[in-house]
Parts: C-alpha cells; sequence; structure tokens
C-alpha cells in the first residue's frame, strides 16, 4: 500500500525544527525558554499550513459538546506543547519512552486497520518498526546500559508526532478515537509531567528544568531496577490505555470517562506526593 506522502509534508517540516534544536541542545544545553519558542514554532507550523487544528473536545465536561470555535487554534498549540513536553520528560530511564511509544501507535495502529482510514496503516507500521529498532539498543537486555539514546532531539520528535496523530485521529473527519479517549492514550506520561510541574511551580521552580521526583525516578528510589521499572510502566500504560478503548467501545458516557481520568491522575499526585515528603526527596 503507498503512503500518501504530501498529507505529512508539514509534519516533516515541524519535526525538521525540532530535530535540529534538538541536536544543538544535547551538544550546547539550550535553555528551556529557548526550546520552548521553538516548540511554539513546530505547533504553529502544524496548525495553521498544515490545517491540524483542535475543533471539539467532545461531551468532556457534560452532555454538552464543547466547540471551541476561534480557540481551537489557541488549544492546538498549547495542546501540541504539552504532548511535545511530556513525552521528552518520560524520556528518564532507557527504553522507557520507546516502549510508551509503541504502546500508543500500536493502539493507534490496531485502530485504523480496523476502520476506513487503512491508509494510515503503512505510516504507522513504519514508525512502530522504527522504534522497535532503536529499543533493541536502547534497553538493557542482556547488557549494563543502552548503547544508543533519543536525546531530545528523538524525544522531542516522538513527541510532536504523537499529538499530531491524537489531534488528528480525534477530530473530524477522521474521528476513529474521542478527545477523551486521546487523554487514555497519554495518561501516564501526561499525569506524571503535569504533576511534577505544578510541583515545581508550587516550588517557585521552572516546570521545564530537569526534576528527579518523576514517577519513574521514585520506583527506581524504591529499589526497583531500571528494567523493572520500565516493565513496570508498560503494564501500567497498557492498562491505561486498554481502559480508555473499551470505556468508548462500551460507550460510556465521555465526561464520565474524563473525570475517572482525572481521578486516577489525582490518585498519582497524591501518591507521589506523599511519597516525596515521606523520603524527604529534594526537588529541583
Amino acid at each position: 500500500m503507498d503512503i500518501p506522502i504530501k498529507q505529512y509534508q508539514y509534519l516533516f517540516y515541524a519535526s525538521l525544527c525540532l530535530l535540529l534544536v534538538g541536536a544543538i541542545d544535547d551538544v550546547l544545553h539550550l535553555s528551556s525558554t529557548t526550546r520552548f519558542i521553538i516548540q511554539i514554532i513546530a505547533a504553529l507550523v502544524i496548525v495553521f499550513p498544515g490545517q491540524v487544528e483542535l475543533e471539539t473536545l467532545g461531551r468532556l465536561f457534560s452532555l454538552q459538546e464543547v466547540i471551541l470555535g476561534n480557540l481551537g487554534y489557541l488549544f492546538t498549540i498549547f495542546a501540541v506543547i504539552g504532548v511535545i513536553n511530556a513525552i521528552n520528560m518520560t524520556d528518564g530511564l532507557d527504553g522507557l519512552l520507546g516502549t510508551q511509544f509503541i504502546l500508543i501507535f500500536g493502539g493507534l495502529y490496531l485502530l485504523v486497520l480496523n476502520g476506513a482510514y487503512e491508509t494510515e496503516a503503512p505510516m504507522l507500521l513504519a514508525l512502530i518498526v522504527s522504534v522497535l529498532a532503536f529499543l533493541f539498543f536502547n534497553l538493557r537486555v542482556g547488557r549494563p546500559r543502552a548503547k544508543l539514546f533519543l536525546g531530545d532531539a528523538g524525544s522531542m520528535f516522538l513527541g510532536l508526532v504523537v499529538s499530531w496523530y491524537l489531534i488528528r485521529f480525534s477530530q473530524k473527519p477522521v474521528n476513529i478515537i474521542e478527545p477523551v479517549t486521546a487523554l487514555w492514550f497519554i495518561a501516564l506520561p501526561l499525569s506524571d509531567t503535569i504533576t511534577v510541574m505544578l510541583r515545581r511551580i508550587s516550588h517557585r521552580l521552572s516546570p521545564f528544568d530537569a526534576d528527579r521526583t518523576h514517577i519513574h525516578h521514585l520506583l527506581l528510589h524504591k529499589g526497583f531496577s531500571v528494567n523493572q521499572v520500565v516493565s513496570i510502566l508498560s503494564v501500567v500504560g497498557a492498562v491505561l490505555l486498554i481502559v480508555g478503548l473499551v470505556l468508548q467501545k462500551l460507550g460510556v458516557a465521555e465526561y464520565i470517562r474524563f473525570y475517572v481520568a482525572l481521578s486516577i491522575f489525582t490518585l498519582h499526585m497524591v501518591v507521589t506526593t506523599k511519597y516525596i515528603r515521606k523520603h524527604n526527596l529534594a526537588i529541583d
């Protein structure tokens, strides 16, 4: 099956922007402000010339659909930047981000195979195979440490790709998942990133700087090995994704699914914050 490359051209342009800046950042360590500005530019590329936009959030709070109207572009830019950073901050252990990416895109791949958008399948499969090949060298299986790393260039690229697909697939004309289901696809990295950012803001620190209170760091502190942490979080990510898809299949009201997801996020924040305080871990 041919891949319709033309529809991906603005994703390629935005990706090139992030890859170049990410590669420079890996060498020169750019400021969080500079990275943030580049992320905004990449988001603008896929939103305006790329025409990828959040037009609706679905029935997120009640039976009334939330139509964004003129705020759609702003919400889309915010969402793209948010997902880029959530995915980027997940890249804290060898194999962790790659396995989470495989889960997300494996779910999307299965959906398009069973739907009316089979033309999307080849590109999704190409991304999955590429990351699987990377994981062969990134996972600590049979070796003390990884041989290859994503760096900011790779993790920001994957974040952009995740945001692009989740927005497109949750909006018309594709619409193979509902907007709230997209949240379940990235529930683990999103809830962890928001928790860490809110925690840092409460301590008057930059929310975009590196932090060692992510869930994977806390599990390491608990005594689990790197491979065990990756396995645990892979299972958690898979369960959340499957639950999201099952709830959509069963036709559970979107606002109920949103409040359940919000409850999981709240639980995440409470449990991790309590653990940090109990063990007097530094937030820096």
